[in-house]
């Protein structure tokens, strides 16, 4: 099975304790929104049970947010007629060039293989205006795909791409993004299983 497909027959299942759970904005995401133009248009890609989506909209932002799993698009859909939720993989996504002012990545790109993070990040630097943004949360730790017990079903195992700091950043500037700011800070309880909690946000 496709590791990402993988991760999502977990999330089916775990996704209404992971929005309990769950409940306030990913680190430092006011502060990236204080990055963004009046009005902007924004996608966020793996938007899970759509927490941050949904206080975009609040702001009057143009929200679109896709998620691969099913049942996060369902629980989002009914936090809010605001914003345009959409299932599907972020890999085979497609957008006009140039359409966002902003593109947010919370924890999504660890449920992506590597092998596919390199066309993924030139897609979405594609679908950025001039001088967009992105914002990038992810487990940061020493470099590696594995397969952990999930903590909201620990019975069961899920793909995570665990990526160095480097290799983000690195990542991001083979793209073409300049690095605006990067933040870390330590896991505090078991759901965010351990791993440095990493943020960067960066500019097209």
């Amino acid at each position: 099975m496709d590791k990402s497909k993988q991760a999502i027959t977990i999330y089916e299942k775990i996704a209404v304790d992971y929005a309990k759970k769950f409940t306030t904005l990913t680190d430092y995401f006011v502060d990236f929104a204080k990055l963004l133009p009046s009005r902007a248009k924004i996608l966020d890609l793996g938007c899970g049970p759509g927490l941050e989506a949904v206080w975009l909209a609040s702001k009057e932002y143009f929200v679109i947010g896709v998620d691969y799993s099913h049942e996060m698009i369902r629980l989002a859909k009914k936090r809010t007629s605001k914003v345009i939720f959409r299932h599907g993989d972020m890999r085979r996504a497609n957008f006009p060039s140039g359409k966002f002012d902003a593109l947010v990545l919370s924890y999504s790109l660890i449920h992506i293989p590597k092998k596919n993070i390199a066309s993924l990040l030139r897609k979405t630097y594609s679908w950025l205006k001039k001088e967009g943004i992105i914002y990038v949360a992810i487990q940061a730790g020493r470099s590696q795909e594995v397969f952990l017990s999930e903590p909201f079903k620990p019975d069961e195992k899920i793909f995570l791409n665990i990526l160095s700091q480097r290799e983000l950043i690195e990542a991001l500037k083979d793209t073409g993004f300049s690095i605006i700011k990067q933040f870390k800070r330590k896991a505090v309880c078991k759901e965010e299983l351990g791993y440095t909690k990493f943020v960067v946000f960066a500019k097209k």
